[in-house]
C-alpha cells in the first residue's frame, strides 16, 4: 500500500517510515524544504500542510495517511492554530479529494479544551479528524523519546 507520512523528517516520522518500508509499503514523505534523507521505496514531495501546497500530488494513489506534523513551540510565524488545525484541515481535504480511505493522526495527551493553546489546538484538530468520513485513528502520546530525539539530546 502507498502511505503518505506528513512529518516524515521528524523523530517519529523517520521511525514510522523505516517500519513501513520494512513491511513492504511504498512511502511518500512530505517535506517543506530539500529532501531530508533517502531510502529505497521512499519518495519525497515538497509541500506544506499549513498552505496545502504539495498535498494533492503527495496523496495521489495513496491508501493511507499518517499525519504526524506538529509543533511544541510557536515560532517563525508557525502558530499552533495554523499547524495543528489548518494543517489538519488541509490534510483531510486532500485525502478526501484523492480518495484516501484511512488516516492515522498524532495528537497529544490532554488534547481538548484548555487554557493551553497547544492542547486546545490539538483538540480542535481531533474534532476535524473525528468528523472525517474515512476510517481514522487518533493517537495521544505523552512524551516520546529515544535514540535521536530532540527532547533529551538523543543519543
Amino acid at each position: 500500500m502507498r502511505v503518505v507520512v506528513t512529518g516524515a523528517s521528524g523523530f517519529i516520522g523517520k521511525a514510522l517510515v523505516t517500519e513501513l518500508l520494512r513491511r513492504g509499503h511504498e512511502v511518500t514523505g512530505l517535506a517543506r524544504g530539500p529532501v531530508p534523507y533517502a531510502a529505497d521505496g521512499l519518495r519525497w514531495v515538497q509541500g506544506d500542510v499549513v498552505t496545502g501546497a504539495g498535498l494533492s500530488p503527495a496523496m495521489a494513489g495513496a491508501g493511507a495517511v499518517a499525519h504526524l506534523v506538529g509543533i511544541i513551540r510557536e515560532r517563525r510565524g508557525a502558530s499552533f492554530q495554523a499547524v495543528h488545525v489548518e494543517g489538519t484541515r488541509n490534510v483531510l481535504g486532500a485525502a478526501t479529494a484523492s480518495g484516501v480511505g484511512r488516516l492515522v493522526h498524532m495528537s497529544a495527551l490532554g488534547a481538548g479544551p484548555s487554557p493551553s493553546r497547544y492542547l486546545s489546538s490539538k483538540g480542535e484538530a481531533e474534532e476535524l479528524v473525528g468528523a472525517w468520513p474515512g476510517q481514522w485513528t487518533i493517537m495521544r502520546p505523552s512524551l516520546v523519546f529515544g535514540p535521536g530525539d530532540a527532547f533529551f539530546g538523543g543519543t
